[in-house]
């Protein structure tokens, strides 16, 4: 069984119970792991050519982050089970998503990288732009875009 499937059903769990079980954090930061070992490779190649990939991942791990803020604190904000039927119902996009990151078609990839993120964003599994911005490290930044110019002007000579 692979790990998106574990947590879905350690959440369906929960909503069974309607209690929320913060162990799943450990899972949740196993599944984050995996995307990190993931993109480490993609992130040394063509950023043309992996972009939708790196989106998809950068994605995904904004969503296991949040999910891991309000499964630790669902106790102190009132969030339990609520939680946990959030967390159900953005599965199918998480894994349409993680299934897609070899896909040739990027615009696809990003395309469902898109709905994933509505759907985490009305379900509450995705973090506030306020937070996202100050998530965004500038130096790594700066360092993709002037990889990103070098990849370009690769491309305009090959023209």
């Amino acid at each position: 069984m692979k790990s998106l499937d574990i947590l879905e059903e350690r959440f369906k769990d929960m909503v069974k119970t309607g209690k929320v079980d913060t162990s799943v954090i450990n899972n949740l930061n196993e599944f984050k792991d995996y995307l990190n070992d993931y993109k480490k490779p993609q992130e040394r190649t063509n950023l043309l050519k992996k972009f939708s990939v790196l989106h998809a991942i950068e994605t995904q791990i904004r969503i296991i982050n949040h999910m891991i803020w309000r499964v630790g604190n669902a106790q102190k904000i009132g969030d339990n089970p609520k939680v946990a039927d959030d967390a159900i119902s953005i599965f199918s996009n998480l894994n349409l998503v993680n299934d897609n990151l070899t896909n040739e078609d990027s615009n696809f990839l990003l395309e469902l990288t898109s709905e994933l993120q509505v759907s985490a964003m009305k379900n509450g599994m995705y973090p506030s732009s306020k937070e996202v911005i100050k998530s965004v490290n500038k130096k790594n930044i700066k360092n993709d875009f002037n990889r990103f110019m070098n990849n370009m002007v690769e491309e305009v000579e090959k023209v």
